[in-house]
């Protein structure tokens, strides 16, 4: 049997959504399904004002391709949330839950 890198590989994880990779709190993911605005990052920095890491992303040299990458996710969680899909899983792990 062949190695398998990642989820995509088994064909279980298909789309990205705006908290993949992103260490958040659910409180965070609730502000943020309200209003984007204080989601994304400023150019240069590397965590935003709610102390949220978006290390795994080039905001430095990949800004406006990064930005317009989480706003396709957004509309993409949005549009399944609409079609009222029966499970959604969100995940975070604990030490994110107790982050400053």
């Amino acid at each position: 049997m062949p190695y398998c890198n990642d989820l995509k590989d088994l064909n279980i994880y298909k789309d990205s959504y705006p908290f993949d990779y992103i260490p958040t709190t659910p409180s965070l993911i609730l502000k943020y399904l309200q209003n984007q605005d204080d989601f994304y990052p400023k150019k240069n920095v590397i965590r935003t004002n709610d102390c949220v890491w978006f290390g795994h992303f080039d905001i430095n040299n990949k800004y406006i391709e990064t930005i317009d990458t989480f706003k396709r996710r957004f509309e993409r969680l949005f549009s399944l949330l609409q079609n009222k899909k029966k499970i959604l899983f969100v995940y975070t792990s604990e030490a994110d839950v107790y982050m400053r």
